[in-house]
């Protein structure tokens, strides 16, 4: 099964991130070129200034959210509101931190995605995915997931099994992990992301696995068993510059999606997620 048409990107990061390039403008402009239907400019959303000292994390400053980023947002949509829809939200966490900013998130924009890179663990520290978890913490992460996904507040989980990383077998603590992320996405009609930065990050940091086939994420094993339990996906290209919105990474991406004979959306229905929710 191959795309005849790629026609939606539902993350897209701007330089404000402090680790990607471009304004929201030039990733609209390269889906414009692409004849996109959907763009949704949704970069790492802040952390709170008390947060933000404790977990140093690239990632615009909640001045700049307010003062450049959602103008930015604003200015886009103004500017191609007639060649494409563009979609306004940020990726971020599921902390008890950000309690007081997800209704503000929610008021401003269109669209949370849940971009889980950091767990509290149980001595109340906070610990990067990126780091080698063990089977406590990795239990820790998955339920976190859950929890996120109950509220009801975000549509997309970003790059699902990323708490995989570091991890050369999926083995029964990765899979136990699998199995309540994707049953409860299943449950509360959250959309999975096949993420095609795990890709570009799995060759720039050699982390390919059963000889170049298989990535830490997106991760085979992962896929199989959310194929099994009748999961929904769609495949996004985590853009850090805008020359990676559809590149070779993406179109791997789709292939691996293919090969493993998983169906993916052409597009989220954004408006009926939160319309549910709000009933």
């Amino acid at each position: 099964m191959k795309p005849q048409v790629i026609k939606t990107n539902y993350h897209t990061h701007t330089y404000l991130c402090k680790h990607a390039i471009g304004e929201a403008s030039d990733y609209v402009k390269r889906a414009v070129e692409l004849h996109y239907n959907v763009i949704a400019i949704t970069d790492h959303g802040p952390f709170t200034e008390e947060l933000a000292q404790i977990v140093h994390s690239r990632r615009m400053s909640l001045e700049a959210y307010q003062t450049m980023y959602l103008p930015s947002l604003q200015q886009a949509k103004q500017l191609f509101h007639q060649e494409i829809e563009v979609l306004s939200g940020v990726e971020i966490e599921y902390l008890h931190a950000l309690d007081g900013l997800y209704p503000m998130f929610l008021k401003d924009m269109d669209l949370l995605i849940l971009g889980q890179h950091y767990i509290v663990d149980d001595d109340g520290t906070y610990k990067s995915v990126y780091d080698r978890l063990t089977a406590r913490q990795i239990e820790i992460y998955a339920d976190t997931i859950v929890e996120a996904l109950q509220t009801g507040m975000f549509a997309i989980l970003a790059h699902p099994e990323i708490y995989a990383w570091d991890k050369v077998v999926f083995d029964d603590d990765c899979k136990k992990a699998a199995e309540k992320i994707i049953d409860a996405a299943v449950k509360h009609h959250v959309v999975l992301e096949i993420n095609a930065n795990g890709i570009r990050n799995a060759i720039h940091f050699d982390k390919l696995l059963d000889g170049g086939q298989d990535f830490p994420y997106p991760r085979r094993a992962f896929w199989k068993m959310a194929k099994a339990k009748g999961a929904k996906v769609i495949i996004n290209d985590d853009a850090h510059a805008p020359n990676r919105i559809q590149d070779q990474y993406t179109l791997q991406a789709y292939q691996l999606a293919a090969e493993e004979g998983i169906e993916w959306l052409d597009d989220v229905d954004i408006q009926s997620f939160y319309s549910k929710r709000d009933e």
